[in-house]
């Protein structure tokens, strides 16, 4: 992947629209003064791109102030094919995002490959890259004081960051559920335990119990029960003949018949008087209800013609709004006609205009650069003239030490021996010609002071310039666009003529409907009025025929038969006959039933007994059963608690992650230090060294770093900060490849935020050096407010304040 365009809008302070194209400059430097927005184009908005990751808390925080919405969009490529991927949040909401891939066929010459969905971008990003915003920020986008973010971590945090880069985090869950599982076995032991205790107690009660029949046999008992069954039988059958001698017999059977015919009689002449009632009243049900429905269809039909009316009308209103705004739009478009030379014109003017500020500014740029050259040239005579003070300087200590130490002194040229006179008229020369080099220096400065100013004044010219044909610039994309809205307006004339005839058509064919909807609702009206006649029609005819049905079965049993008036004599009859014969036959019959009784009840204490050591029995075998099973639970747990204790000592990071990471780091020491030996001339080498267990066998994962260096080998920590940034920059690449190669996705940008700051003269020339090793491989972004860094660049992106807003330029 490769960065080619970053383009931000309403986001931190780049309140208008900004975009760089860095595609083809390996090497760029985001430079301007502070706050000015640097780090927010260069690494946050691609960050935000990316990952919809924030330096500030909030997303709301990061959306321009009283700007409703951001957006950033950067273009990057991807194994020959280039994408977009742009997002747009907002202050309330989830925002929108879509990734879009290069597409000539297309109108846009884009074609989108995710829908407006986060989640889904989110998701299509991290497969195409082959890594999610942690793995990056560990990578190939350093922010700001993080850019050691590996090497200066604890060992521990190292060991976690490595694991989680290469997804071995997965298995902490894995090791989560073995310990889980295991303490749901050994939770699951103790509860069968429990039973077990509980099954067995209640086991050796029920053996200790005591009953009142536990001295008869189990065959003593069957034949016990036997024998009260049969004197049961005997007593019931005795006590069935005795009633069939009794005298109130016949006369209970007498009044049966009679009720029997009489409840019949009864029965029939009140279901059809029930009849007679429901017929009736289906009657008046019916005729009430054709009318509500007669009354509905009359008030539906008026509704329908209202309707029909209404909505004729409305079809009318509609029409002539629409011929009215056809009007309106046809005017628009001859209006438009008129404008469009005229915006012509004015767009060919300022593109014009734009092109003369432009050539200005170049002339304007070459003007400051030939004074700046003229600055140059100035300093170096001022140079010259102090270095001949300062040697006139020494000729006058000269001749003046000579001729302290001689009656005479030595010329400062040839070495001859001058007179005291000829020496003060030596040392006066000189004096007079530093008098006149020193006002040399001094005209010098000015003329330097002044030539600079012009030279400033220079830059501002061509800063104001630039600025001219950037609202010239402005001005044409702005009656551009107004001109593509007049060319859409006059476009759209044909179809304001199909809007009017259609408006036409429309309000002629409103009176056909209205016809048309009037007669529906007067064939809808008829038709309900028909089945309403019909349903009534039917409905009384079956309740009449009902009705006269019933009517005649009550006639029929409202008095009486023959049959049942004879039934009754029958049974006055056997009542007087009763009186006279109830002798001893209560007595027997008492004591019948008092023999009957205790047989009866033997045989329920026997068959309870029988039935209880039934139940004893089953109870105690399934008690068996139930133990077995507890102790095969049990077992089954414990097996359990072995196989997940297991599971988790793997799973944990000493386990199976750490034997993963012993091969992962063996590599990653490969292309780290195949990446360092480039970006070191061969100087440095980094060993990582990974421990796994403390002398007393606990578990200790941790990654150290070493490195070779010409003095010996140091530990990461005690290195400069030159070769710090080395190790680092290399750690962060021998990640990238090692990945890179798991993924097919080759990253071929660095971004590095900041960072210079910590940095002596020396380090920032070392940095620098690495940088430019590093961007033979990949294009480096990086961010730095230090002239040396600046002018060190072959490419910069200068960003400054303009009127409220943040403005970006590339400069190569």
């Amino acid at each position: 992947m490769q960065i080619k365009s970053i383009e931000i809008e309403g986001m931190w302070s780049y309140r208008d629209p900004q975009q760089v194209v860095i595609d083809g400059h390996p090497l760029v430097v985001g430079v301007g003064e502070n706050g000015a927005g640097k780090s927010a184009l260069l690494v946050a908005a691609v960050v935000a791109a990316f990952y919809a990751k924030f330096p500030t808390k909030t997303v709301q925080e990061s959306i321009t102030t009283d700007v409703p919405q951001g957006r950033v969009s950067v273009e990057f490529e991807v194994n020959d094919t280039l994408y977009r991927v742009s997002r747009t949040f907002t202050r309330k909401g989830s925002g929108s995002a879509q990734v879009l891939v290069a597409d000539p066929s297309t109108r846009s010459g884009w074609r989108g490959v995710t829908e407006k969905g986060v989640k889904e971008v989110d998701e299509y990003i991290v497969g195409l890259l082959g890594m999610d915003y942690q793995t990056a920020t560990m990578t190939w986008i350093a922010e700001q004081g993080t850019y050691g973010k590996f090497a200066e971590s604890l060992p521990s945090k190292r060991f976690e960051l490595l694991s989680q880069i290469f997804g071995l985090d997965i298995y902490t869950p894995k090791a989560k559920a073995a310990k889980a599982a295991a303490d749901a076995a050994a939770i699951l032991v103790a509860t069968v335990d429990g039973k077990l205790a509980e099954l067995s107690g209640t086991m050796d009660a029920a053996d200790g119990q005591q009953f009142d029949l536990d001295g008869m046999t189990d065959k003593q008992l069957s034949k016990n029960l036997s024998d009260a069954n049969d004197d049961v039988d005997r007593y019931t059958q005795q006590a069935a003949e005795l009633n069939a001698t009794d005298p109130a017999r016949q006369t209970v059977e007498a009044r049966q018949a009679y009720e029997l015919v009489r409840n019949d009689r009864v029965a029939k002449l009140t279901a059809a008087t029930q009849q007679v009632e429901r017929a009736e009243l289906a009657i008046g049900q019916a005729k009430n209800r054709a009318a509500a429905t007669r009354a509905a269809a009359e008030a539906r039909f008026t509704r329908d013609l209202a309707e029909a009316s209404t909505r004729a009308e409305r079809i009318r209103e509609q029409a002539t709004t629409q011929r009215r705004a056809a009007a309106e739009q046809k005017l628009k478009i001859a209006s438009a006609e008129r404008d469009l030379p005229t915006f012509v014109d004015e767009v060919t003017a300022s593109r014009e205009t734009a092109d003369d500020a432009r050539r200005s500014a170049d002339a304007a740029f070459q003007k400051a650069a030939d004074l700046r050259g003229a600055v140059a040239q100035l300093r170096a005579e001022s140079a010259t003239a102090k270095a001949a003070v300062a040697d006139a300087e020494a000729r006058i200590s000269l001749l003046e030490k000579s001729a302290a130490d001689t009656d005479h002194a030595e010329c400062f040229t040839c070495g001859q021996h001058l007179s005291a006179s000829d020496a003060a008229a030596l040392i006066e020369l000189q004096r007079d010609a530093i008098a006149s080099l020193k006002q040399k220096m001094l005209d010098l400065r000015d003329s330097g002071m002044k030539t600079n100013a012009a030279a400033e004044a220079a830059d501002a010219e061509r800063a104001a310039h630039l600025q001219a044909a950037k609202a010239a610039d402005v001005e044409a994309d702005r009656i551009s666009t107004a001109m593509a809205s007049l060319h859409a307006l006059i476009g759209s004339k044909e179809q304001a003529d199909a809007a009017e005839q259609a408006a036409a058509e429309a309000f002629q064919q409103s009176s056909k409907d209205e016809d048309a909807w009037r007669r529906q609702a007067a064939d809808a009206h008829s038709t309900q009025i028909a089945a309403a006649d019909a349903d009534e029609q039917a409905t009384v005819d079956a309740a009449e025929t009902e009705l006269s049905s019933a009517r005649a079965v009550a006639a029929e049993t409202a008095e009486p038969t023959a049959k049942e008036t004879h039934l009754l004599e029958d049974l006055r009859a056997a009542e007087a006959l009763v009186a006279g014969e109830a002798s001893g036959y209560n007595e027997r019959r008492i004591e019948l039933e008092r023999l009957r009784s205790e047989a009866r009840r033997l045989v329920t204490v026997y068959s309870a007994e029988e039935h209880r050591r039934t139940e004893a029995a089953l109870l105690r075998a399934d008690q068996e059963d139930r133990l077995a099973a507890l102790r095969v639970e049990k077992a089954d747990a414990q097996r359990e608690i072995l196989i997940n204790m297991t599971l988790m000592k793997a799973f944990s990071p000493a386990g199976i992650p750490a034997m993963i990471l012993n091969t992962v780091v063996e590599q990653l020491n490969e292309t780290v230090n195949s990446s360092l030996e480039r970006l070191s001339n061969g100087e440095l080498k980094v060993e990582l060294r990974t421990s796994r267990e403390n002398t007393n066998g606990t578990p200790d994962n941790k990654i150290s770093v070493y490195v070779e260096t010409p003095t010996g080998v140091r530990a990461y920590e005690t290195l400069s900060g030159g070769q710090r940034f080395r190790v680092n920059v290399a750690i962060r690449v021998g990640l990238l490849e090692s990945i890179s190669r798991g993924t097919g996705t080759p990253i071929r940008s660095f971004i590095l935020d900041e960072g210079w700051g910590t940095l002596d003269e020396k380090g920032v020339m070392s940095t620098i050096g690495t940088l430019f090793r590093l961007s033979e491989e990949m294009n480096v972004i990086t961010v730095s407010h230090i002239d040396s860094v600046r002018d060190a660049f072959p490419a910069r992106v200068e960003v400054v304040m303009d009127g409220g807003t943040s403005v970006a330029q590339l400069v190569a």
